[in-house]
């Protein structure tokens, strides 16, 4: 098995969130080749299937696991598919 990389961002990553036809804002908590973990004020499902898009990255992943703490959720993801902006060069120390 491979090294996981895991990018916590340092300046706030806004995340789109369509099921269906419904789209809501999130803001990334951090992003690795297997799991996208995102927070906002809105509530989904578990188990969804979700679209997600960010300005360097977008994908489709269900939502596992959910929290939520003082009016705020937390989703964590499995990616299903994932593809970044041709030539982003990502710095894994951030």
């Amino acid at each position: 098995m491979g090294v996981i990389v895991l990018i916590q961002p340092v300046q706030p990553v806004i995340v789109s969130i369509k099921i269906g036809e419904t789209n809501h804002e999130y803001r990334m908590v951090s992003l690795s080749e297997t799991e996208l973990e995102i927070s906002g004020s809105d509530y989904l499902e578990k188990d969804s299937k979700v679209l997600f898009f960010a300005k360097y990255f977008r994908g489709n992943a269900v939502i596992r696991e959910i929290q939520f703490v003082q009016y705020c959720f937390t989703y964590k993801m499995d990616i299903e598919d994932i593809q970044f902006q041709p030539g982003l060069i990502i710095n894994t120390r951030l």
